[in-house]
């Protein structure tokens, strides 16, 4: 296993320390949820191109997610690339300093005096080596029993670039106590590929989990909200490849970063997975 320690950085519990990404525009649309009947389990992979490790770690969520191993579960794969390993010799083209700083908030919620790669966080509450298999579906089963929270996601009618979409949730924890929650959406892409010409893993091609290309905050909801619908408009780069695109919607705790409801939902409008309340 390839551990690689940084300095921690000590950041506030805003999602804007989460993400510090662009303010989305809202759009008026009226629409019905759309989903599935399986709960939505959000796996995050920390991961690099220039760490000799990470590659299996990204070849086993891709597989997980293709195989959807776990009964009435839909995990949710989030690639989401750091960028400390840029300094060793391979700067990767899909790291950003934005999810090196949520892996050491994680790191807080865990009581970890370091980060390292390939490291998979499950729900928001649970980590393990990237590229053990048991371990995350462990964690996924644990994680469904507490993800309760209704969340769906319904596009809209857009235009190149922009693809407006609705957030439903309903049935949020703790109802009458003052927690925050942050809704959150990224957009991932699948089927990327990368020739690494140097570093650890220099010769080598690499297939990738579904890349997180943006995540957009959406507000703050809390628990004494009985249900709600975010609308928002989504810039689309013309890089990205339209077909392979996916969005996920998921509410996360404010303090300890529970994920408590997630969906997600193809570009092309096909549903998968659903968070529902048991």
């Amino acid at each position: 296993m390839k551990w690689f320690v940084i300095a921690a950085l000590f950041l506030s519990g805003t999602v804007s320390s989460l993400f510090f990404l662009q303010r989305p525009a809202t759009v008026k649309s009226e629409s019905t949820p759309t989903g599935g009947s399986r709960k939505a389990v959000v796996v995050e992979l920390f991961t690099s191109e220039g760490c000799s490790s990470c590659p299996p770690a990204d070849d086993l969520l891709r597989k997980l997610v293709a195989t959807q191993p776990v009964p009435g579960v839909e995990i949710v794969a989030l690639g989401e690339h750091v960028d400390y390993w840029n300094q060793l010799g391979w700067n990767d083209p899909f790291s950003s300093e934005l999810f090196s700083r949520r892996q050491h908030r994680y790191a807080q919620r865990f009581e970890a005096s370091n980060v390292y790669t390939p490291q998979a966080v499950v729900g928001g509450t649970s980590e393990c080596l990237g590229s053990n298999r048991s371990a995350i579906i462990s964690l996924v089963e644990n994680a469904a029993k507490t993800t309760t929270t209704e969340v769906s996601i319904a596009l809209k009618p857009g235009e190149a670039g922009r693809q407006p979409l609705e957030v439903h949730v309903s049935g949020l924890p703790r109802r009458g106590e003052k927690v925050v929650y942050d809704v959150l959406l990224a957009v991932t892409e699948d089927n990327l590929s990368t020739d690494v010409r140097r570093g650890e893993n220099g010769g080598r091609r690499l297939a990738h989990a579904p890349v997180t290309r943006r995540v957009v905050p959406l507000g703050t909801v809390n628990g004494d909200q009985v249900a709600l619908a975010l609308p928002t408009t989504v810039e689309l780069d013309p890089k990205w490849k339209r077909e392979n695109l996916r969005f996920t919607a998921f509410i996360q705790e404010k303090t300890d970063l529970r994920i408590v409801g997630a969906a997600t939902l193809k570009l092309d409008g096909a549903p998968a997975g659903r968070s529902i309340r048991p």
